[in-house]
């Protein structure tokens, strides 16, 4: 069976008064016969050793998943612990219950300077029963910042390379690609929703060059041939008992292929923010689950 992971994105605060926030990514590596690294990213905050953050997994991928996060960490022991619960959204097309959720205990000291969180995590299914296991590796997001500035600023001062090899390999552009939530051909997002209505809001976030959208809530047309502006556009949708289907469709490229609207979908203090990245007559749907 293949066994596709939630995982955690995370943000830590350490002391009473005082909240840090750190963003972690790497890896998570599978013990047994498959050997996949997936790609894992964390963002956690603790306050008064209480964990709260998000996780997600298989960045940009077809199985990408955000799932809350909770544990604790205690400053005296240095213990450091937590674990995955519900699903925010999924792009995964496998049934729940075949999604695992990881744990992972360890010990290190939280500060600014922490520069990685490695070690060997173990997972569950929702039901409880035990998942596979394996090791994680993830490195402190400042210090691949670091790295990917240092490394870009070598490449574009480069007398060596012309102008289009250096706007191909501008590696800060490619790391700041990896943070943006793509929405593709053909591809759906299911989003499980916590709140009883969702709000979606659509937008061009950058310079308005006629991409224009149809927009369908099941079969009810919500938007037709609708250009999107720098100003956003809004949607309330009532959440119900049956999934919903929020389908996006490309009806101009504008004047810089591809379509590239800008979608946030609010659902109570929860906020997703996506970019489609469609040619002209090309779907992509979000499913909004109760």
């Amino acid at each position: 069976m293949k066994l596709y992971f939630a995982f955690i994105f995370t943000i830590f605060s350490v002391g009473c008064f005082s909240q840090n926030k750190y963003d972690f990514s790497g890896v998570l590596k599978l013990n047994g016969d498959d050997k996949t690294l997936i790609t894992y990213n964390v963002e956690f905050t603790v306050i008064n050793g209480i964990i709260k953050g998000h996780s997600r997994t298989d960045l940009g991928g077809l199985h990408e998943t955000k799932s809350v996060l909770t544990g604790f960490y205690n400053t005296a022991t240095k213990t450091f612990s937590f674990s995955e619960s519900q699903i925010l959204y999924t792009k995964s097309a496998i049934p729940q219950k075949d999604f695992c959720f990881v744990f992972f205990e360890g010990n290190l000291k939280l500060s600014d300077k922490l520069q990685e969180i490695k070690g060997a995590f173990t997972s569950k299914y929702k039901d409880g029963k035990k998942c596979i296991n394996g090791t994680l590796l993830l490195i402190n997001q400042k210090k691949i910042a670091k790295t990917v500035t240092k490394i870009s600023n070598k490449i574009q001062s480069s007398k060596k390379l012309d102008s289009v090899t250096k706007k191909k390999f501008n590696l800060q552009n490619m790391a700041d690609s990896l943070r943006v939530n793509s929405l593709l051909k053909n591809q759906n997002l299911s989003i499980f929703a916590t709140s009883k209505k969702v709000v979606i809001e659509i937008w061009d976030n950058k310079k308005e060059d006629g991409d224009a959208i149809n927009l369908y809530q099941n079969a009810k047309v919500l938007l037709k041939d609708y250009t999107v502006l720098n100003k956003k556009k809004l949607i309330e949708i009532p959440v119900t008992n049956e999934p919903i289907v929020i389908k996006l469709e490309a009806t101009s490229e504008g004047e810089y292929a591809p379509n590239t609207a800008m979608i946030r979908v609010i659902d109570g203090e929860n906020t997703y923010e996506l970019l489609s990245k469609l040619k002209k007559w090309e779907t992509s749907t979000i499913t909004i689950h109760n």
